[in-house]
């Protein structure tokens, strides 16, 4: 959450999620996209998170409606991610229950 900047729609529930998904995980895996920049404008590493069991940290939040996806970069994900994102839309999951 930026300091100055009003909590989002749906922020503490995708922090939320994001702890249950990484509770249990001692270590998580970090894996850079092949395409794509490495870090985003701000310097925060751009990477798919994954918890110890395999679970995708990323993809999860989007299927449950509780992140939109950044296309604005290239990165090879990007099919995967817009069909999950497009399923949270036609199932109005979280923020697309808000969203018209």
């Amino acid at each position: 959450k930026h300091p100055q900047k009003p909590v989002e729609l749906f922020g503490p529930e995708a922090s939320e999620l994001t702890k249950d998904l990484l509770e249990n995980s001692q270590e998580v895996c970090l894996i850079e996209s092949e395409v794509g920049d490495d870090y985003d404008k701000y310097g925060r590493k751009l990477a798919y998170i994954f918890s110890e069991f395999g679970v995708d940290v990323n993809a999860e939040l989007l299927r449950q409606g509780l992140a939109k996806g950044y296309f604005n970069f290239p990165f090879d994900r990007e099919k995967e991610f817009r069909a999950l994102e497009k399923q949270a839309q036609s199932e109005r999951r979280n923020l697309w229950s808000k969203i018209k």
